[in-house]
């Protein structure tokens, strides 16, 4: 897999070699392209008369059309199923989140609960789809292949956001560890 920086524009992705077919055609481009010039330049009446036909061109033209559209359909191809499968998690993500509420609703007896059980209860609801919601964007910067976590911060779900300038993720990590791993704990 290509692993495409973020850069300026997405311009570094314009002079980007690795994963390109500039720097193993162009040796080759730059071979025939010689050899023709020598024919054109030192070569018979003849000679310049055939590269003057258009039928050769025709040929090489229809085949690399041929090609630039195949390749073109394959990575469309690839890119649907790509977007399909993350499509197809997020689905579960949103099914399981919204089973483990309706699991949890309904095992409690609400007409027996504090507001002070209800706080929490809904506090917890929060806190679950604000972590499954977290979770979808760390898959989403993995699959970018964007491993720093440092401009994430630890908030609380139930005040305001966060501020763009906090420096908290090392609490976050934590808070997601033990989250997740009490609710594996119940599993």
């Amino acid at each position: 897999m290509i692993v495409y920086s973020n850069g300026f524009w997405g311009l570094p992705i314009l002079f980007r070699l690795y994963g390109s077919a500039f720097p193993r055609s162009l040796f080759f481009a730059s071979s025939s392209s010689m050899a023709t010039a020598i024919l054109y330049y030192y070569g018979s009446t003849n000679v310049i008369t055939t590269l003057k036909n258009p039928f050769a061109y025709q040929i090489f033209g229809s085949v690399v059309g041929f090609a630039l559209v195949f390749r073109s359909s394959l990575s469309y191809q690839r890119f649907w199923e790509a977007r399909t499968t993350i499509q197809v998690i997020m689905g579960r993500l949103t099914v399981f989140t919204i089973q483990s509420i309706t699991q949890d609703i309904w095992s409690l007896d609400v007409d027996k609960m504090s507001q002070e059980d209800k706080k929490l209860a809904y506090e917890f609801y929060a806190d679950l789809i604000h972590y499954v919601s977290l979770l979808f964007a760390l898959m989403l910067r993995h699959l970018r292949k964007d491993f720093d976590l440092d401009d994430y911060c630890d908030h609380s779900v139930l005040n305001k956001a966060p501020d763009l300038g906090c420096q908290d993720s090392a609490s976050l990590k934590l808070k997601i560890q033990t989250f997740f791993l009490s609710i594996a704990s119940y599993l």
